[in-house]
């Protein structure tokens, strides 16, 4: 494509116990980006998605009857979830976020004025810029975030500067050319460094991360860890 073309955007947007955060994101999307949402993808988990959530969708889904699809997962787990909805997409762009407001719906439309000057990049949502920043953030977790992200960027001899936020939009040729492997959240850091070290940019804006407010986190503390050698497996091409 090239730089202002027409895009449309599909959401993919994993739902396991949220049900405000899911109706807030969901809105958000839909009121301050209408222009540019192809579809907005609910995946939903029959094992651990509650029934609230679900209900909550449902709701939504008869709310916007054209502009929301609901599936259920296959593959299991947190990426198994965004890989589902990958292969559901009809629109040219994909945006990956969460529905517990941790990726906070209101940035979208501060990277779709990114996207409007070139569409061919990945627009990614930085934690580390200035202007962005951390809210009630684990103290242990902030510091190792800080050592992942230097340890990636010394790596992959990148200027980005948060590799492990899974906020981002993808040309769909992005999305498509690749086999994803990770089904746990170390996906958000697989779909960064696999284009980059092929050679596609990407470029960044600054957000502020606020812990969600309700629901449980589905990524336990120790398994951050498999993110150091998701990173070396892919810099040295062992997928």
């Amino acid at each position: 494509m090239k730089k202002n073309s027409f895009f449309l955007i599909s959401a993919v947007v994993p739902i396991t116990d949220e049900t405000f955060s899911l109706k807030k994101t969901v809105l958000t999307l839909i009121n301050e980006n209408d222009k540019y949402l192809k579809e907005i993808i609910i995946v939903a988990s029959k094992k651990i998605t509650t029934i609230n959530s679900l209900k909550e969708a449902k709701r939504l889904k008869l709310r916007y009857k054209k502009k929301i699809q609901i599936i259920f997962q296959k593959k299991p787990f947190f990426g198994g979830a965004m890989i589902d909805g990958f292969s559901r997409m009809k629109g040219t762009h994909l945006l990956m976020i969460a529905s517990d407001l941790e990726t906070h719906p209101k940035e979208v439309k501060k990277m779709i004025k990114e996207l409007k000057k070139n569409d061919e990049v990945i627009i990614g949502a930085s934690r580390w810029l200035k202007r962005g920043g951390f809210e009630g953030y684990n103290n242990i977790k902030f510091i190792l975030n800080f050592f992942f992200q230097l340890f990636f960027k010394i790596l992959f001899f990148s200027n980005l500067t948060d590799f492990t936020y899974g906020f981002r939009i993808f040309p769909k040729k992005i999305i498509k050319k690749y086999n994803w492997k990770e089904l746990k959240h170390p996906l958000c850091l697989e779909m960064i460094l696999r284009p980059i070290k092929d050679g596609y940019k990407s470029k960044e804006i600054p957000v502020k991360w606020k812990g969600r407010l309700e629901g449980v986190s589905k990524n336990p503390f120790f398994s951050n860890f498999k993110y150091f050698f998701v990173g070396i497996k892919i810099k040295f091409s062992l997928y």
